[in-house]
């Protein structure tokens, strides 16, 4: 277990030796009593304003709002800012969608280990609500699955409810600078609550697999629905540290979760949401992956039968539609080439590229009447760039399809023609950190056909570096790398044809 550098102060109060155990001292635990952590402690105080001339303008504070004694019908939005803890779980906004504060203090009694350590988690808890659930999210507004949906079940799951905290400790490790201090006690939150969630984690598959010998019960469902998703958060934690490929165990053990389960209820919102949510997750690495059998394999099928029970232009974020076309065209690529290097012609790409054509242009126009520009809070921007946002992914995918299955169509539409809408859509933007967690896919696609183009890569590399600053490294960096790479070679006009001839030097990447 991680220990602090000093005592906690309880033990130095009391004179005793500290373990110095973290996140909480666990003789203060033993003992039931409230161990304060390792950090400097902070206090507010009635300062110089209110005895200087401008004291006719000094509010004295009052007193902090206590998470076990407020009133539960008492919600956050009545409380004031300066005296409530609530604004530092969510966000200040009129559309966000609030939760009783009463929520909160409930899940102090199934989850006892945290009482002991209450600011850490609710600090955490704020952040994944604030950032990581518009990070996750397409975009961000009042109906986001990850407050709405997960969050609320994370209060009745111990496992999710940890895997939560260390991914939040983890992106926030992710986005700090070089600090010793400061990222060793980032590490060692993620580490501490990503060991509990794991050990967690296992005994809930324990579960699971015993579900084929006992009747199916609702509870089953809920225990289902909740690992589904403690898999999912922890996995999209080791994407922050992509090189480990740790997140593949993860996506792999999703779909043991998906197999034990069976196939989830249409009806239920939060099940389709993970299986949408795992199929966008499943998506991103075959896209540089070229191994001929991956796509192909039993277990992308399965998946395929599952998603096949969500109805794609009914789900809340309308962008999955996108997702289901970069896999059919990934697919497609992968047997073409498995049917050259074989000498057998079994793949039909005409019929192929119209089903594509087909599914991108349900996508495009599911997702244009599925998001309300009204309901998005972020920016006021981010209104009028969602639109060019939905178009730059029409494009980026719709240029992928020539990339992949080198076809020309008879509609008169052409690679050139759908890679001057992409250029036009991203430079569009008002706002150009408006949805920074979705640009990477058309910017690099935009940098696949900007060989030669000096202007144009200076651009690609400057707007992957400012969404880096405003969202988070992730991948990004490789994904640049490799762009580089391609654009300083002159053997391949193909980023796929390079990729695959480099597979052994070059590891597979996530363009996220």
């Amino acid at each position: 277990m991680p220990q602090a550098i000093k005592d906690c102060r309880t033990c130095n109060r009391r004179r005793i030796r500290c373990d110095r155990a973290f996140p909480a001292c666990s003789k203060c635990v033993s003992r039931k009593l409230s161990c304060p952590g390792y950090e400097k402690p902070l206090r507010w105080i009635n300062g110089a304003v209110s005895k200087g001339p401008y004291r006719q303008d000094f509010q004295p504070r009052g007193p902090d709002l206590d998470i076990q004694t407020t009133s539960h019908k008492q919600s956050v939005e009545n409380q004031d800012d300066r005296t409530t803890r609530t604004n530092y779980l969510w966000p200040n906004s009129q559309s966000t969608p609030r939760l009783e504060f009463s929520v909160l203090a409930d899940f102090r009694t199934p989850f006892v280990e945290y009482q002991n350590f209450q600011a850490e988690a609710i600090s955490l808890l704020k952040h994944f609500t604030e950032v990581i659930a518009n990070q996750l999210a397409w975009y961000d507004d009042d109906a986001n699955p990850w407050r709405n949906l997960i969050v609320p079940l994370a209060f009745s799951s111990r496992t999710l409810f940890t895997a939560i905290l260390a991914m939040s400790a983890g992106n926030i490790l992710s986005r700090m600078e070089n600090s010793y201090i400061h990222t060793s006690i980032h590490f060692q939150s993620m580490q501490f609550h990503r060991h509990n969630a794991l050990n967690l984690l296992s005994k809930d598959f324990q579960d699971i697999r015993s579900f084929s010998a006992t009747p199916w019960l609702p509870s089953h469902s809920q225990l289902g629905k909740a690992t589904l998703a403690s898999v999912i958060v922890l996995s999209y934690l080791e994407i922050h540290f992509p090189t480990s490929g740790v997140w593949r165990l993860h996506l792999n053990g999703a779909r043991e979760v998906l197999r034990a389960v069976q196939k989830p209820p249409v009806c239920d919102r939060t099940m389709s949401f993970l299986v949408e949510e795992l199929s966008a997750a499943t998506t991103w690495p075959l896209l540089t992956n070229y191994n001929l059998d991956m796509p192909t394999s039993n277990d992308d099928v399965e998946l395929q039968d599952l998603l096949g029970t969500v109805n794609v232009p009914d789900q809340a974020s309308g962008f999955s539609g996108f997702c289901l076309a970069l896999r059919l065209i990934t697919l497609t690529e992968r047997l073409s080439q498995q049917s050259k290097s074989d000498g057998i012609s079994c793949v039909d790409t005409e019929a192929a590229f119209a089903e594509i054509d087909q599914t991108l242009s349900q996508a495009w126009s599911s997702t244009l009447k599925t998001v309300r520009p009204e309901r998005l809070w972020h920016s006021k921007l981010e209104g009028r760039d969602v639109k060019y946002l939905i178009d730059a992914y029409y494009h980026a995918t719709a240029v992928y399809k020539f990339q992949a299955l080198r076809r020309t169509t008879k509609d008169g539409y052409s690679i050139e023609s759908h890679r001057f809408q992409l250029l036009q859509s991203l430079l569009a933007f008002h706002d150009l950190e408006s949805f920074a967690q979705d640009q990477a896919w058309p910017l690099f696609i935009a940098g696949t056909e900007s060989k030669g183009d000096a202007v144009s890569q200076d651009w690609i590399s400057c707007r992957f570096r400012r969404i880096i600053h405003c969202s988070c490294a992730l991948d990004r960096p490789r994904v640049m790398s490799f762009l580089e790479q391609f654009w300083s070679q002159t053997d391949h006009e193909s980023w796929i044809d390079y990729g695959r001839q480099r597979a052994s030097d070059l590891a597979s990447f996530l363009i996220l």
